[in-house]
């Protein structure tokens, strides 16, 4: 399979702004507010609990674009560090489904679906932040014949993935992600 050219130095270097602002937000937060000066330190953890769901668009890594849906079922609500940052494990699951090319004559094996189950490990940032990794497994559903394998083409693929949420409130907010397979990613979550 091709690649966009530099498309893997693109996501690696996304990922590591992401933790970079990421860190420096909190650092901002830690000289800005004590613990118990009555301060907003982000989304009420208490208030996101529960099952959520986000759609969003998509770019792969191979040019298409397309859009999906997912639904994250919290399993360990409370996580597993104590202290001002909230943690929280949640399993994840939905589909992409791919169905234009967005680089003409680049890569074009017609519209496909990509099942997707992760698990993922939010932390609940100061400043209505939310950042995770994500580690799972996908599969790639080719709709139509693949030109460069000359047949309709089912495989899995590992999912590894790293996003943010802005938080407008508890429940509503932006959402960017960027993982393997389904490249670029920026929706709403609810």
């Amino acid at each position: 399979m091709m690649h966009l050219p530099g498309a893997r130095r693109a996501l690696s270097r996304l990922a590591i702004l992401g933790v970079v602002f990421a860190g420096s937000s909190a650092r901002a937060d830690e000289h800005e507010h004590r613990p118990g000066d009555g301060a907003h330190h982000g989304p009420d953890h208490n208030q996101i609990r529960g099952v959520r769901f986000d759609i969003h668009g998509n770019l792969d890594m191979y040019g298409m674009v397309g859009s999906g849906i997912r639904f994250e079922f919290p399993i360990v609500p409370d996580g597993f560090i104590s202290g001002e940052v909230h943690d929280e494990l949640a399993l994840t699951f939905g589909a992409d489904i791919m169905f234009a090319p967005f680089i003409p004559n680049y890569y074009d094996s017609g519209p496909y679906v990509l099942p997707i189950g992760a698990v993922q490990w939010n932390f609940y940032l100061p400043h209505n932040w939310s950042i995770f990794p994500e580690l799972g497994v996908a599969a790639h559903i080719g709709l139509r014949e693949d030109p460069w394998r000359g047949h309709k083409s089912i495989y899995p693929w590992p999912n590894a993935g790293f996003g943010a949420r802005y938080h407008f409130t508890d429940r509503v907010g932006l959402l960017f992600r960027i993982s393997t397979p389904g490249g670029f990613q920026f929706g709403m979550i609810f």
